[in-house]
């Protein structure tokens, strides 16, 4: 069991986002190294203030820069053809790592808010999302008939990359995921269990110290993100592990 908690700043940990998408390279589209910070603008300080809207907006770019390293790379061969299919790859990665530095930036402009939620419509709904998402995967939803509190409306964006989270890296052929949703005098838990492998050694490793130099893509991100919203909330985001899978527990005090 490992307790989760974030310790850096948001800027810190866009600047960390950022990094992930090409950390070894000397400079940005916008100059050099030390001028990041016009990348935090150009991903965070858009009027356009839906993750998902941003997405469809950014996907015909994505597309095309994609189509052409893809082109490329059959045109090619040893080492270049290599770089072309690692262009496709980081398209992807930049269009998701852009769409979560926007919901970092969410939640911290939300900072101090609360509003009623029906949580077990937003199990039910989240599931709805990633059963789409995820068709190969088997989910699972066990929620009382109603459980109405009042909290940050990131707790939208905690219980996504929970569940996204856990869809995305479980590679077993029958892949299982089952949220959870229990009130109880002290609260409410949410929980995310799967059958997968679970989260690799070093990116918990870096959530539960609180080091932000050398996060990696994925897990870490997502998790980033659901720290952030626990922080928020002052509540407690919880990992166990097994031989038969993995359990994520967020709770939240009532």
């Amino acid at each position: 069991m490992v307790l989760l908690s974030p310790s850096v700043s948001v800027e810190r940990a866009l600047n960390i986002v950022l990094n992930t998408v090409s950390p070894d390279r000397p400079t940005t589209p916008t100059g050099p190294l030390t001028s990041r910070p016009n990348w935090l603008r150009v991903f965070t300080s858009s009027k356009i203030r839906s993750p998902t809207a941003f997405r469809i907006l950014a996907q015909p770019a994505v597309d095309v820069l994609k189509a052409n390293s893809r082109e490329l790379a059959d045109r090619l061969d040893g080492k270049s053809q290599d770089r072309a299919r690692d262009a496709a790859v980081a398209a992807d990665d930049l269009l998701s790592v852009s769409a979560k530095t926007r919901v970092m930036k969410e939640i911290v402009e939300h900072r101090g808010r609360t509003i009623p939620i029906e949580l077990t419509e937003l199990v039910a709904d989240t599931v709805d999302e990633y059963e789409r998402a995820y068709p190969d995967t088997s989910f699972a939803v066990d929620c009382p008939g109603s459980c109405s509190l009042a909290v940050t409306p990131d707790i939208t964006h905690a219980l996504e990359n929970l569940v996204e989270n856990a869809a995305e890296h479980n590679p077993n052929n029958d892949a299982e995921i089952r949220v959870m949703l229990d009130e109880g005098p002290d609260g409410v838990v949410i929980a995310v269990e799967d059958n997968g492998p679970g989260i690799p050694p070093n990116e918990l490793t870096l959530l539960e110290r609180g080091q932000e130099d050398v996060l990696n893509y994925g897990s870490g991100i997502r998790l980033w993100i659901v720290t952030m919203v626990i922080d928020e909330i002052d509540g407690a985001l919880r990992y166990d592990a097994g031989d038969d899978g993995t359990r994520m527990t967020l709770r939240i005090e009532g």
